[in-house]
C-alpha cells in the first residue's frame, strides 16, 4: 500500500512538473505573440508617420509653390514695365527695367 501510495504521488508530481513546463512554454508563446504584434503595432505606426510625414512635405510645398506663384503675381502687378518689356520690342537696346526674361 505505502509503494502505490509513492507511486501515485510521484505520479502527480511528475504531471504537475509538466503541467509547470507546459505553462512556462505557454507563457513563452504569450510573450513572444506579444512582443510581436508591439512590433508589428510599431511598424505599422512608423509607417502612418511616415506617410503623415510624405503628406506634410507635399502640402508644404504645394504652399511654397502658391506663395511663390502668387508672389510673382504680385511682382507683376507692382511692376507692369515687365510685361510690356516684350511688348514694345526693344531688342536693340538694353532694358534695365526688366526683371524677367519673357
Amino acid at each position: 500500500m505505502m509503494m502505490m501510495m509513492m507511486r501515485r504521488r510521484r505520479r502527480r508530481r511528475r504531471r504537475r512538473r509538466r503541467r509547470k513546463r507546459m505553462m512556462r512554454m505557454m507563457m513563452m508563446m504569450m510573450m513572444m505573440m506579444m512582443m510581436m504584434m508591439m512590433m508589428m503595432m510599431m511598424m505599422m505606426m512608423m509607417m502612418m508617420m511616415m506617410m503623415m510625414m510624405m503628406m506634410m512635405m507635399m502640402m508644404m510645398m504645394m504652399m511654397m509653390m502658391m506663395m511663390i506663384i502668387l508672389l510673382l503675381m504680385l511682382i507683376m502687378m507692382m511692376m507692369p514695365k515687365t510685361l510690356l518689356c516684350k511688348r514694345l520690342g526693344n531688342k536693340h537696346r538694353i532694358n534695365q527695367n526688366c526683371c524677367f526674361s519673357f
